[in-house]
């Protein structure tokens, strides 16, 4: 199967049945609990053999220093991330699958089963990751803006930067 693009200035695709509508003009309370804390995963996820390195060693100084509570909050957080490492879902996709919605979809709630549903739905049409990483990019910007109240100047923002996206070409691979 080829790769497929979405047309990000159509504000809509297909994936396997279904048309799938970018909105990111506003979105619930529900969906903003979630994307903060898909925005923690995606900053301080561990990614790499190095960072768990490094993280074991600050285990081994805390004991040594007797800091139980902070190894076991550090611990925590690396079982969470081999958890994630093994899923092996981008958080791009996650944060994607909170302003792209079916026609019908109910927009006050978002679930993980409804995420992966989507992402399953994108994956099994051949979409290709860079377009979505593109469209998480506009929200990703907000990861260090999560004080800021979710005004309409500031979703005015939000869409003034995805018409940004819009108009600048993706590059494609020639195959």
């Amino acid at each position: 199967m080829k790769i497929k693009h979405i047309n990000i200035e159509a504000r809509q695709f297909k994936a396997n049945g279904k048309t799938y509508f970018i909105e990111a003009d506003d979105i619930s309370i529900a969906r903003w609990s979630k994307y903060e804390e898909l925005s923690l995963e995606l900053q301080y996820g561990t990614s790499s053999f190095s960072e768990m390195h490094q993280n074991w060693a600050l285990v081994t100084k805390l004991a040594n220093e007797l800091q139980f509570a902070d190894i076991a909050v550090l611990a925590h957080n690396m079982q969470t991330s081999v958890l994630n490492a093994i899923d092996r879902t981008p958080v791009q996709l996650k944060l994607c699958a909170l302003f792209i919605n079916e026609e019908n979809e109910d927009r006050s709630e978002i679930t993980d089963e409804g995420i992966s549903r989507k992402i399953d739905g994108w994956r099994k049409e051949g979409l290709a990751i860079g377009d979505f990483f593109q469209l998480a990019l506009v929200f990703s910007r907000l990861i260090g803006e999560s004080s800021s109240t979710l005004t309409p100047e500031y979703l005015e923002k939000i869409s003034s930067q995805i018409k940004i996206l819009q108009e600048t070409p993706i590059p494609r691979s020639e195959e």
